[in-house]
């Protein structure tokens, strides 16, 4: 039986090694945190497939500092929330590791190697990480929250973009992209549901 993982952008099942969906088109998920390379297994064992079906646990893996809210996104490894930091009064976003994953040593080390990579950059036009931490088997990051909406969803309203504006775009984007180059980082996963167009100032920033 061919090995078969999720696409990371519409969850449909692929074969372990497409380069791109077959539904979507979307690129394969980066190969540092691909199901193939991190050996990620899926539990039988009847755990939720997603924290927004049973929150709980996430809830009381953050503690009481912090108010979780809607899921905002999903892809073949983890999940993004709203969250609301009650100490400081900001919206964040929080990225967690799927409750259907069973965690290896390896999916949890490079994790947090992508946590410290991303964490040591800085870019005004790459999403910066403010915390990261575990919890009762949970793995989770927090981020941000952009107020916008990613540059796919303006390409699918929008149909065609002056060619300014798209020049403005790859030119921020290929500052993100350089700065962490330098910094000995690559993304491997440039798609445009990966970049976030601030919906108050207009600018790019990478995820």
């Amino acid at each position: 039986m061919t090995p078969t993982r999720p696409c990371s952008s519409c969850d449909n099942s692929m074969p372990a090694e497409a380069v791109f969906c077959p539904v979507c088109g979307a690129a394969a998920a980066s190969p540092i945190l691909s199901d193939t390379l991190l050996g990620v297994s899926r539990s039988t064992t009847g755990t939720a497939t997603s924290y927004e079906l049973a929150p709980e646990r996430l809830r009381a893996a953050l503690g009481p500092s912090y108010e979780l809210g809607r899921l905002i996104g999903r892809g073949g490894y983890a999940e993004v929330f709203a969250v609301r930091d009650l100490r400081l009064k900001r919206e964040l976003a929080l990225k967690v590791l799927r409750p259907d994953l069973i965690l290896t040593d390896t999916l949890v080390t490079r994790f947090r190697r992508e946590a410290e990579a991303v964490g040591a950059l800085q870019n005004t036009h790459i999403v910066p990480i403010y915390d990261v931490g575990e919890a009762d088997g949970i793995c989770w990051l927090l981020m941000p929250l952009v107020q916008g909406e990613t540059l796919k969803h303006v390409l699918a309203r929008e149909k065609q973009l002056p060619v300014p504006e798209v020049k403005r775009i790859l030119l921020e984007a290929a500052e993100a992209l350089g700065s962490a180059h330098e910094a000995g980082v690559v993304h491997r996963d440039i798609k445009p549901e990966n970049l976030m167009i601030d919906g108050k100032t207009q600018r790019v920033l990478l995820m």
